[in-house]
């Protein structure tokens, strides 16, 4: 029954895919996805409590989940975070990344 049911997710996933023109990108490195604010970039683990995500430095608040999907998305086609980046160099560049948007404001 197992096998029926992947066949058919998998038949309708290659359906889904050639209609609207999608392509899987792959897996990507997911470390600090719902610890990191979407709007200013700050990574802190304070950001999450549970399933309420609220950014310590500007005030975002939203939906854990809904943050993590955010951030994923934006990590798609970024060329510096690779899947197998370990998680502490993750979390280096994303802070580079926001000291140095804050130096632009």
């Amino acid at each position: 029954m197992s096998g029926w049911q992947r066949s058919i997710i998998k038949e309708r996933l290659g359906y889904k895919n050639y209609i609207y023109s999608a392509t899987d990108p792959g897996p990507v490195n997911a470390a600090y996805s719902s610890q990191t604010c979407p709007v200013c970039g700050w990574v802190d683990a304070k950001n999450r409590h549970g399933d309420v995500f609220k950014c310590q430095k500007c005030g975002f608040t939203c939906d854990a989940d809904q943050v993590s999907g955010i951030n994923l998305k934006m990590r798609l086609h970024d060329e510096e975070i690779t899947r197998y980046m370990p998680y502490k160099k993750v979390k280096e560049l994303l802070l580079q990344r926001y000291y140095q948007k804050q130096q632009a404001n």
